[in-house]
């Protein structure tokens, strides 16, 4: 999960929209009860490269376009809520092979 994190941070969209779209994507495709993220978009301002060869000019002004980036923090959750989910499955699992299913 932290490499497809990483992924797509470095990732670039020309409209907010898209990478708004593309964070919702993120977090239904990456549902983990023992991890938690928050996500940011950071906008960008990129020069466009020319079509010749050199410098630019002195009165020549470089074109710039807008990009958005998409960055993404994870955080796991603390040792002790890893455990207590662990031992709640348990329980359950112990509980429903003893009892059956719960309805």
């Amino acid at each position: 999960m932290i490499k497809k994190a990483e992924e797509e941070s470095k990732r670039e969209f020309f409209c907010e929209e898209d990478a708004k779209a593309e964070i919702e994507k993120f977090q239904q495709k990456n549902k983990s009860k023992f991890h938690t993220f928050s996500s940011e978009i950071i906008e960008v301002e990129k020069t466009i490269k020319k079509n010749k060869r050199g410098r630019y000019k002195k009165e020549e002004i470089p074109l710039k376009e807008k990009r958005y980036i998409v960055n993404l923090n994870l955080f796991k959750m603390s040792q002790l809520a890893i455990r207590t989910r662990k031992m709640w499955s348990v329980c359950f699992d112990y509980y429903s092979q003893r009892y059956g299913k719960i309805s």
